[in-house]
This record gives structure tokens, sequence and C-alpha cells, in this order.
């Protein structure tokens, strides 16, 4: 049986461009966005309330200082990340110029 081919051609002669990311784009943005997350889970708590953050992403920033284990602290980052994801852009962008600012 033939193996079906990756890209389709329209009838114009050009190809379609597979207009979602690779599945290695989308894990660069993932732990771009974690390493962001961990960034600013690193600043102090004074700074980090200037921001009006939701309330998942509080919690779990408030549940990251009170930990000590450090594989605890390790998956709590990676929710961090994971909440960062599904955060607004004005809200990433706002932790982004915070931690650039920092």
């Amino acid at each position: 049986m033939a193996r079906p081919t990756r890209y389709q051609w329209r009838a114009d002669g050009h190809m379609d461009e597979d207009e979602r990311p690779s599945r290695s784009e989308m894990k660069r943005r993932a732990t771009a966005m974690q390493k962001l997350g961990e960034q600013f889970a690193s600043l102090p708590p004074q700074k980090r309330t200037s921001l009006e953050l939701p309330p998942d992403m509080k919690t779990a920033l408030h549940d990251l200082d009170t930990m000590t284990n450090f594989e605890a602290r390790r998956r709590q980052k990676q929710y961090i990340g994971r909440l960062m994801r599904e955060a607004d852009d004005t809200v990433r962008q706002r932790i982004q110029r915070l931690v650039e600012d920092a």
C-alpha cells in the first residue's frame, strides 16, 4: 500500500502549508513558558502581587513558596508553566515585562 503524502497540492499548483505549528515548535513554546514561569516565581512575593493574576496562578505560586521538597517544587513549576500557556497574552506580556525589569 502506498504511503500517504504529507502535503496536498492546490489546483493552482501551490502546496498547502500546514498552518498549525510543528510538534517541536509547540514543545519549544511550552519550555519557554515554563522558564518564564520559573523566573516569575523566583521574584519576591511583593513584586508578584503587583500584577493581577488568575486565581489558579496565585494559588500555584503561593503553594510553590511553601514547598520544600525538590520533586514537589519541580512538578509545581511544571504546573505553573502550564498555567502560563493557558493565560491571556496580556497577562503573559505583563509577566515578561516584570521579569525583564527585575
